[in-house]
């Protein structure tokens, strides 16, 4: 069992250790009291549960809660909406005996599978198992990562590699100050492994519970829209969408192009219907109206990107014509919600424009590097 007051190591940044832990775990236990309805970490390490659950059918959520005090309509007003926590087998109790039972008569014998963590982690694992050795050695001394003491019964190297991998999968990139310093260190690499892990790790910058909040919206019926504080909407929404999915790529995003404020839903979705006919996931000569009807039986998420603030009527519109795709637009500067418009999640906590840009920067800097590459080979 993970608890933070007898976990978190001193000297670390606490909220990155609750992050990984959150990762890591088999299982989760969320207990809701009318306090904690009211506490944005425990909202967001809920929102990080239930997010999992979605991605693994494997990995069990518990909700034990105060059921005088907890119901339907405190968790909508407390933003627990989306999380689909109604859906999920509750414990009407906070008896700590009555909550063990239930766990361990759920669980049966504790397993510990590989986690969705792992993988990822293991993918790139074996990325850098290819990487030239004094390059490898270079990242992993940058990255702090000692290699393990000699053990005959282990491979030193497969753990050395794997420990690099998992401090770089960690939300810092381990010691490095962004995907580009990655790429420059294993730049004579080839340019197809330096893009494998630029995409595994460029989207690892966005908080997790934005992602975690975007993924539950996709899962609802009919899907929701979401409000995301970010001035670099096409690149900062493609990767909170990346690591909503955990890389899974099972997801579509339709371009839809910025210029002069004020686009109305028809001229929204003419650009929707163009990308699927320009992309060949429709037939060329479809009408407008067969797209929708093929985007609504769509088997996979659809994301669409709005370059710009839109006023309500048009996201209203939008969400009619297009009821099975998930409208995300910038808000501005501002990150609170706007009573105008209705069924939006507004995605906190907000974004720093300064991470934003600085992110943006170094995933434009780590593209050079391997276009640098390709031009003079």
């Amino acid at each position: 069992m993970w608890a933070d007051y007898d976990k978190l190591q001193d000297g670390l940044p606490w909220p990155k250790q609750l992050h990984e832990a959150l990762a890591r775990c088999h299982a989760g236990l969320v207990l809701l009291t009318k306090n904690a309805l009211t506490s944005d970490w425990v909202l967001k390490e809920a929102t990080i549960l239930t997010w999992r659950q979605a991605l693994d059918s494997n990995f069990r959520v518990f909700v034990a809660l105060d059921k005088t005090n907890v119901n339907a309509n405190s968790l909508k007003e407390h933003r627990y909406g989306p999380l689909s926590i109604p859906t999920i087998q509750r414990i009407d109790s906070l008896d700590p005996a009555t909550v063990v039972d239930h766990v361990r008569k759920t669980l049966g014998t504790p397993q510990t599978p590989p986690t969705l963590f792992d993988h990822l982690v293991q993918r790139l694992t074996d990325l850098l198992r290819g990487v030239e050795t004094n390059a490898f050695k270079d990242l992993a001394q940058k990255l702090g990562v000692d290699p393990p003491p000699w053990d005959p019964a282990q491979d030193q190297t497969a753990r050395y590699i794997e420990a690099a991998a998992r401090r770089l999968m960690s939300e810092s990139l381990g010691g490095f100050s962004g995907v580009d310093d990655v790429i420059g260190v294993l730049a004579s690499e080839s340019r197809d492994r330096l893009n494998r892990i630029l995409e595994y790790l460029a989207p690892y910058w966005v908080d997790a519970e934005v992602a975690g909040r975007l993924r539950a919206l996709a899962k609802r019926t009919p899907p929701g829209a979401a409000a995301l504080n970010a001035t670099l909407i096409q690149h900062s929404g493609l990767m909170h969408i990346r690591r909503a999915h955990h890389m899974g790529f099972d997801f579509l995003v339709p371009e839809v192009a910025g210029g002069d404020s004020g686009q109305t839903a028809p001229e929204i979705g003419a650009q929707i219907c163009k990308f699927m006919r320009d992309r060949k996931y429709s037939g060329p000569k479809d009408t407008d109206e067969a797209i929708r009807k093929r985007l609504a039986k769509w088997p996979k998420p659809v994301y669409v990107l709005l370059p710009e603030p839109v006023d309500a009527d048009v996201l209203t519109d939008l969400r009619v014509t297009f009821p099975t795709l998930v409208f995300v637009m910038p808000s501005g500067e501002s990150i609170e919600p706007d009573p105008s418009f209705t069924d939006v999640d507004w995605l906190r906590p907000p974004l720093d424009p300064d991470v934003e840009n600085r992110e943006f920067d170094s995933f434009n800097a780590a593209n050079a590097i391997i276009s640098n590459k390709i031009s003079n080979q």
